[in-house]
């Protein structure tokens, strides 16, 4: 079994998609501490024609694991980026995607940032038909720090193959790529960028970004 592992992160660029898609199980690194400022709660958006940052606004971030993450003001903070992303996006042709994701993310009743996150991630990679199992890693109860952390999700799991980011590298090499449970496929991203819209932008977009812009085969065929 090819196990993908990264961290909920907000509106994942389509890469994140491609990761998903390249493993049979993927599990959403929920149990780890939160990064203020970093892609676990914002991304780029482009909002009137400009390349924007969306963050969602949390609570008290100070050493809390992701899963404890609160979201300030759920309830306004969707009301805002729909709005937002709606008047932005309204030139695009795929216009019911973007009505029935906000009905269905209001109807959750979602207070938690992961919670948010994986919501969003589920739902896109259901709309582009991925078969890939989830999971929750905060459910294995594996402690350890970085490496030894995943490793122990790897043998919980069984894996085959660990599916990872070029970006794990250094410090996988750090701890020995002979010491993980099972071997190491170090993921390669290129044909992503295709549906990101990187060329014109200059930076790799959201998802909700490449899937109002892309069809479905366009993306299947850049992250397949």
């Amino acid at each position: 079994m090819k196990v993908a592992i990264m961290q909920p992160t907000f509106f994942p660029w389509v890469g994140y998609f491609s990761l998903i898609n390249e493993a049979d199980m993927f599990v959403f690194l929920d149990d780890v501490e939160y990064s203020h400022q970093s892609w676990q709660s914002r991304n780029h958006f482009e909002i009137s024609g400009s390349i924007k940052w969306i963050s969602l606004p949390i609570e008290s971030s100070s050493k809390n694991l992701i899963k404890n993450i609160k979201i300030k003001n759920v309830e306004r903070f969707i009301h805002k980026i729909e709005r937002s992303l709606k008047q932005s996006y309204t030139k695009c042709a795929r216009e019911a995607i973007s009505d029935d994701f906000f009905t269905i993310l209001k109807s959750q009743k979602i207070q938690f940032l992961s919670e948010f996150n994986i919501f969003v991630i589920k739902y896109f990679s259901k709309y582009l038909g991925l078969q890939t199992e989830f999971i929750n890693s905060s459910v294995l109860n594996i402690e350890g720090n970085k490496s030894d952390k995943v490793n122990g999700i790897l043998k919980a799991l069984g894996a085959t193959t660990y599916v990872c980011s070029p970006g794990s590298r250094e410090y996988m090499i750090e701890y020995g790529l002979n010491n993980f449970y099972c071997p190491i496929d170090f993921y390669d991203y290129r044909s992503s960028i295709d549906v990101t819209d990187n060329k014109r932008l200059g930076v790799n977009l959201s998802i909700y970004h490449t899937i109002r812009h892309f069809s479905k085969e366009e993306i299947l065929n850049a992250i397949q």
